[in-house]
């Protein structure tokens, strides 16, 4: 069975507006921070990026239309007039971060250290002296990091656009909500561009989304509009029906005993109605609800004691739901490893399903089947059919399941495909996982043709452009139809793509197919409907602030006038803006040669804004206990030394001097330098020591007091110590009630504890 899925794919693009005529008529495209030779013009995305000025925007746009483009034009348009703001964009995902900052880099006029990358692997002091830089421009990031850094005391006051990149995440508690929610309570003017291939089919879900991330203006465009249509390449997706073993049937009957035998005492207590053949997933969670609402509001102990074991029934016919699906979808291998994890795990209902004799015997059954899923010989024909037609071409199978992904690998290996595993970062026993390099590392190979098919989880549905990837292969249809778009919008991103899922008959399989492809028509629908119910909604209703302007107030240098001198932004009145600044700015514009002046004359200015006036000069020896004292404050972690150098400047400090204490320092042997860091020396120096004598140790102290000749210490909050003061020189000036971790030996002298100082790591 095929279905045409995505419109017609046409090599004849006359339909659209030719390059010039929108660079003629449009604001977006006039901005000389855009390498427009590195940009193939769409107007439906010129257009978009117009609608999304102004107004916190959900753009729902269908997979390989160029989403991370449209966020570049509109960030470069508020880069443009508010130069001495940020930009912050954020993605789920570290290899789909990466992949934004290389869009960006392409298509904007910024060095390269204008565009900075902060995730998980940057320790979160590196990353406050990062959001401190007045060099960077634009930022990209996980939510999860942005969330953290607020709790740590981050602003995101001088933002003035973040981008939320899959935006149907902004649900209940995920990251985008916090962070969405204090930019717009804490920035004068928030713009916010959410971008999502679907939002969902669920109209509450939708409002949500909309509500969370105060969105005021939805933009939809699906395969069929007119303006998208020339861009769209057909996406032939297949259904291949494929029949489950003979020899699963003894397994799973043993498995639909076991479930029955549960559902029977939920029956008995009202609870459900259906049997093992017809009972859902949904239902058995609804149940779940309803048993902890009792549990809530019951006072009696019997009865709660009754309901309590109602919970732990449900739990176990969950996982025995679990377990028939993975053996009729799966096969007996993914069963076998989730059995094995089940008898490792601690909680109530896996330890009481694990002692029911009938699990040992289905353990034995699963670990002697050896009959794979006829799934993995329909994965290899097409693989081997694909290869036949297209040799350079490349193919991601999707599954849900890192143990099925594994499984998957093996088998194609042998099979003689180049062939890798992808998966996330998150460290779970017993499960594989891979780190950011490793992720980016399989992406470029991938890339580059080295890899031929990419076995991958969830991680690899959102956002990744692979262009050359010409067939995914769905191992098992998902209900979910935001991940059904996310999956087949892998393929037929530069030409026709092929999406093949796979559908083990009569069961749970065929159900979350038909559930997903109904929700994925709904969709259309929903949007127009929310859109019209937002149309009118201002601001005003998340955070009581008026905003009037469809414009920000403060923009960037058109004429070099009008500067306001208190705060030293870029400024218009309310009069100039409504006056037409735009014509204003059109003008200045037109030609190429004064475009370029004008550039020249916004970077000048920018310059001018950011630049700081110089402290007074300072001795090179209290430099050299600033820069130390820094230094200490990130210990072993590490200083980056050219974020030290451009700290101190915008301090105020001479560069020169800066060099020259630095040069000190790395003389004296008090600091040393190792990969572009600078350390403590006492660092190298205990990791020496201890390779010769073994006899220096690492200590807290805290300093208590100062004595003509000694310091006294408390260490590691247990014992009490004299430091001699001749140990203590210049550099190295301990400060009453601070807290220090430092390298040492203990002795006893005259039965006193005294602390040989051998340096200080860090200041704590």
């Amino acid at each position: 069975m095929i279905r045409e899925d995505m419109g017609k794919d046409t090599g004849n693009r006359s339909n659209h507006m030719d390059s010039s005529d929108i660079m003629s008529s449009s604001i977006i495209l006039e901005n000389p921070l855009l390498r427009k030779e590195k940009i193939e013009i769409r107007k439906y995305q010129v257009k978009i990026a117009e609608s999304s000025i102004g107004r916190n925007t959900l753009v729902v746009l269908p997979t390989a239309l160029g989403k991370t483009v449209i966020a570049v034009y509109v960030s470069a348009y508020y880069l443009y007039i508010q130069p001495n703001c940020r930009i912050l964009v954020m993605a789920p995902t570290k290899p789909l971060v990466n992949q934004h900052k290389e869009k960006f880099a392409q298509l904007l006029r910024l060095e390269a250290h204008q565009l900075r990358v902060l995730t998980g692997d940057v320790a979160p002091e590196e990353r406050k002296l990062w959001w401190r830089s007045r060099d960077v421009m634009i930022f990209f990031t996980t939510p999860e990091v942005v969330k953290n850094d607020l709790e740590d005391g981050l602003s995101l006051d001088n933002f003035s656009l973040i981008v939320f990149d899959e935006a149907h995440r902004a649900r209940k508690e995920y990251a985008y909500t916090k962070v969405a929610k204090h930019y717009v309570s804490s920035c004068k003017n928030p713009r916010i561009l959410a971008l999502t291939a679907s939002p969902g089919s669920d109209a509450n879900k939708v409002r949500e989304i909309v509500n969370k991330l105060f969105i005021e203006n939805i933009i939809y465009r699906s395969e069929y509009d007119r303006d998208v249509a020339p861009y769209i390449h057909n996406i032939k997706i297949e259904y291949k029906m494929i029949e489950p073993p003979v020899s699963y049937q003894r397994i799973a009957n043993l498995i639909r005993e076991m479930l029955e035998d549960c559902l029977a005492q939920l029956r008995e207590a009202g609870l459900i109605n259906k049997d093992c053949g017809h009972i859902s997933r949904r239902e058995l969670l609804e149940v779940g609800e309803k048993i902890r609402e009792k549990i809530k509001l019951e006072k009696n102990k019997y009865a709660r004691g009754l309901s309590w074991n109602l919970l732990l029934l449900q739990n176990i016919a969950l996982i025995l739901l679990h377990e028939l699906e993975l053996l009729l979808s799966q096969g007996a291998y993914t069963l076998r490893k989730f059995l094995e994890n089940s008898i490792t795990l601690e909680k109530k209902s896996h330890r009481k399903l694990v002692i029911d004799p009938r699990f040992r015997l289905l353990m034995n059954m699963v670990e002697k089947e050896v009959e794979e899923h006829p799934k993995i010989p329909a994965l290899v024909e097409e693989l081997r059919k694909y290869f036949n037609d297209e040799p350079n071409g490349r193919v991601i199978v999707f599954t849900q399941y890192r143990d099925t992904a594994e499984h998957l690998v093996d088998i194609l290996r042998d099979r003689g495909f180049r062939v890798e595993v992808f998966v996330g970062q998150r460290k779970e026993k017993n499960f594989i996982y891979m780190s950011q390099r490793e992720q980016l590392r399989t992406l470029k190979r991938f890339n580059d043709g080295e890899i031929q098919v990419l076995v991958s989880t969830s991680i690899g549905e959102e956002g990744l452009d692979i262009p050359q990837c010409g067939l995914v292969v769905f191992y098992e249809p998902i209900t979910s139809e935001i991940r059904f778009i996310q999956r087949r919008g892998r393929t037929g991103r530069l030409r026709t793509g092929r999406c093949v899922i796979l559908v083990a008959e009569n069961t749970s399989d065929e159900v979350y197919l038909e559930s997903a492809y109904r929700k994925v028509k709904k969709t259309k629908n929903i949007l127009e409907k929310i859109n019209q119910e937002i149309k009118q909604k201002n601001l005003t209703d998340y955070t009581g602030s008026v905003f009037t302007n469809s414009f920000p107030e403060t923009c960037g240098e058109v004429d070099g006038n009008n500067v306001s001198e208190k705060n030293s932004n870029l400024s218009f009145s309310k009069s100039c803006l409504e006056e037409g600044w735009r014509e204003k700015l059109e003008e200045v514009l037109k030609k190429d040669e004064s475009m370029r002046h004008h550039a020249n004359r916004y970077m000048e200015r920018f310059e001018q804004i950011t630049s700081t006036s110089i402290k007074p000069k300072t001795s090179l020896l209290k430099l050299s206990k600033i820069i130390y004292k820094r230094i200490l404050k990130m210990g072993d972690r590490g200083f980056p030394r050219n974020l030290l150098v451009e700290e101190l400047i915008h301090d105020g400090y001479n560069a020169s001097e800066i060099e020259k204490a630095l040069k000190k320092l790395l003389k004296s042997r008090r600091i040393f330098e190792e990969c572009g860091r600078l350390y403590p020396f006492v660092k190298e120096k205990l990791k020496n020591s201890i390779e010769i004598a073994g006899d220096l140790k690492r200590f807290k102290i805290c300093v208590e007091e100062l004595y003509p000749g000694k310091i006294v210490v408390l260490v590691n909050d247990r014992w009490r110590a004299v430091i001699p003061v001749e140990l203590n020189d210049e550099l190295i000036s301990l400060k009453k009630k601070a807290e220090y971790i430092v390298v040492g030996k203990l002795v006893r002298i005259d039965g006193r504890l005294h602390l040989r100082l051998h340096g200080v790591i860090r200041e704590l």
